[in-house]
């Protein structure tokens, strides 16, 4: 079964990818550390996540956040492929949890509901060949960030990185 700490390492690839780990920057999301945008999760971290926490403090915030917000949400413990695993957790991070997990749905071979929701019948099918839900994924992400990229010049401006992150 796929492992967290392997898909938090993964994804720390994407969201905390400077020299400096664990560094206040700011974005369209606000100040951001380790990801975590305070535009969207202001009310859910520690008041001094983005002034005074220790960085090894705030790693380890980090860590618990992406946990109970993403993997848990999408049963990554019980998805049978690390790869398929990293990937959910970097697009539900990225795209939203709940959209992901409803294209992911829509990848397998058999009419199963496409609510957002994982339950043990989407684990099945996901299980059966994770190979092919991640390609059938990827090429939907891609799809989306590209058409997103049409739609906007912020999003243009970022489209070699998103599809970075859609392929790697």
């Amino acid at each position: 079964m796929a492992d967290y700490n392997t898909s938090f390492v993964y994804l720390m690839g994407f969201e905390d990818s400077h020299p400096f780990p664990g560094k206040v920057t700011t974005d369209a999301g606000g100040r951001t550390r380790f990801g975590i945008a305070e535009r969207w999760y202001k009310s859910m971290v520690p008041d001094n996540f983005y002034t005074t926490m220790p960085t090894a403090d705030a790693f380890m915030f980090a860590s618990k956040f992406y946990k109970d917000q993403y993997w848990t949400k999408f049963q990554g413990d019980g998805i049978s492929s690390q790869p398929l695993a990293d990937h959910m957790m970097s697009w539900s991070v990225n795209l939203g949890l709940i959209r992901v997990v409803k294209w992911a749905q829509s990848c397998v071979d058999v009419n199963i509901a496409q609510d957002g929701n994982v339950g043990q019948l989407t684990l099945k099918y996901w299980n059966q060949d994770p190979d092919e839900v991640l390609a059938r994924l990827r090429l939907i992400v891609k799809s989306h960030y590209l058409q997103r990229a049409k739609e906007s010049t912020d999003i243009a401006s970022q489209i070699n990185g998103l599809l970075r992150r859609a392929d790697e």
